[in-house]
């Protein structure tokens, strides 16, 4: 076997292993890039997104680590959190104070139309 062959061996296992930091580091940031896809928001009503929006994607990633087995079971709990904050992405976020703002605006003008009435 010769040092190239060996090697890249070396690099496909460290990279398959699911324990390995490499493996666990392209999977947080696979969560990332969904994540600042999906803008969970801390204020939110919703406990899940709550729960994404104070944690970081490395946080994240720790939390599934700890609660798997096996590859499989880490590799599906990855997917199901992927799936989540996708899930959390098609949600409109809604500028509350502007909305407030408009409602005002309508109200006022409303009078206005009754008092140009009278």
């Amino acid at each position: 076997m010769e040092r190239g062959e060996m090697v890249a061996g070396v690099a496909e296992q460290f990279m398959s292993c699911w324990t390995s930091p490499v493996f666990r580091n392209r999977c947080a940031i696979q969560i990332e890039l969904v994540r600042s896809e999906a803008n969970p928001q801390v204020d939110s009503d919703d406990v899940m997104e709550k729960f994404f929006a104070q944690k970081t994607s490395q946080e994240l990633e720790e939390f599934i680590f700890c609660q798997s087995k096996t590859k499989e079971d880490y590799i599906s709990l990855v997917s199901e959190m992927v799936m989540m904050l996708r899930q959390h992405r098609g949600r409109a976020v809604i500028n509350t104070q502007l909305y407030d703002e408009e409602q005002v605006v309508t109200s006022d003008d409303k009078m206005q139309d009754q008092q140009l009435r009278d």
